[in-house]
């Protein structure tokens, strides 16, 4: 019930959607479902010694610049392909887990095996989290790099979502109810005729200009 209350809640949000969303879109199906994440936490240390380029009575010099680097991260990853679902990660910052219960799962709804061991799934999001890192330090050349992380702890965790399929005047459409606070996460709709040609009558004004 609070699931679809958030999805009738989004159709009226926002300019961009369908005015008669409400009164003309119809759920022709609701179910639970589980999706596999391996929970990653780890510590990140090192350093990176590079080159910073800075103006200088109207000259370029190179400016020597060591950065250190001493982080933690809680991340999650899918461990199976959920690019149908436009579901990349989830969020776990106020939410108790539980241990894990396939058979209690599959008697409340449709779970997702993992296609992808935890480990895997861990190693390449730490590799993806050094190189974010190392690009945000806006060194302009990379000299040295060292990087590792550190107290690695994974976890697999099958998190509850709603999914929601309705139809509206003949096409169907889905969205995606977070299981554990009722928000929703993510959603296809028609859009809203009026405010697409103002926005490409102000694309061309703003053009012409």
């Amino acid at each position: 019930v609070a699931a679809e209350r958030a999805l009738r809640s989004w159709w009226t949000s926002g300019f961009n959607k369908h005015g008669s969303l409400v009164t003309e879109a119809k759920i022709e199906e609701a179910f639970l479902t589980f999706f596999p994440f391996v929970r990653v936490r780890f510590d990140l240390l090192g350093a990176l010694f590079g080159i910073v380029k800075q103006t200088r009575n109207k000259r370029t010099v190179e400016v020597p610049r060591e950065i250190t680097i001493e982080r933690s991260f809680d991340l999650t990853a899918p461990a199976a392909e959920t690019a149908e679902f436009g579901v990349g990660h989830c969020d776990l910052s106020s939410d108790t887990l539980w241990p894990l219960d396939e058979a209690r799962l599959s008697e409340r709804g449709m779970v997702f095996r993992p296609q992808h061991t935890p480990d895997e799934v861990a190693a390449r999001t730490v590799r993806a989290t050094i190189e974010t890192v190392a690009s945000q330090t806006r060194l302009d050349r990379v000299v040295f790099k060292s990087l590792e992380s550190a107290r690695r702890r994974v976890s697999l965790i099958q998190y509850p979502f709603w999914v929601f399929r309705y139809s509206f005047r003949g096409r169907l459409y889905q969205a995606l109810v977070d299981g554990q606070d009722g928000r929703l996460w993510v959603g296809k709709a028609p859009g809203n005729d009026a405010y697409r040609a103002s926005c490409l009558i102000g694309g061309i004004a703003g053009a012409a200009f």
